[in-house]
């Protein structure tokens, strides 16, 4: 079995996000060296809660074995939340390893309310 690489995620226009929203778009970028390609998304977990709504995103080896760490790009991606966000935060599942724990990409692991001192997200 090939493992899957750690990769963090974005909101793609964190504007245009609200609590009715059943989908979202996210923009997902590989966390290890790999030439500056993200690759192919493995796959993409949803784990709904009272709180927050944590969305994990894994994506596939890059082929070799020699990289330089250029910097990956971001791949869009959309994700079925199976149910309207409504007031929770989404956060970045990624961020709860402890690999990706200490990067600048989960500096915070919230994605969506940008600030929790702005209030309850728009639409609630």
């Amino acid at each position: 079995m090939i493992e899957e690489s750690l990769a963090t995620w974005q909101v793609t226009d964190g504007s245009a996000v609200n609590g009715d929203d059943t989908k979202l778009a996210i923009g997902v970028t590989r966390l290890g060296c790999a030439n500056g390609e993200t690759g192919e998304i493995s796959d993409v977990d949803v784990q709904l809660g009272d709180d927050q709504v944590a969305i994990r995103a894994r994506v596939e080896p890059p082929p070799g074995s020699a990289y330089n760490c250029l910097g990956n790009d971001m791949v869009e991606v959309q994700v079925d939340l199976g149910e309207p966000i409504g007031d929770r935060m989404l956060v970045d599942g990624a961020c709860e390893h402890p690999r990706a724990a200490t990067t600048s990409a989960c500096d915070t692991d919230v994605r969506w309310p940008l600030s929790r001192d702005d209030g309850p997200p728009a639409g609630s």
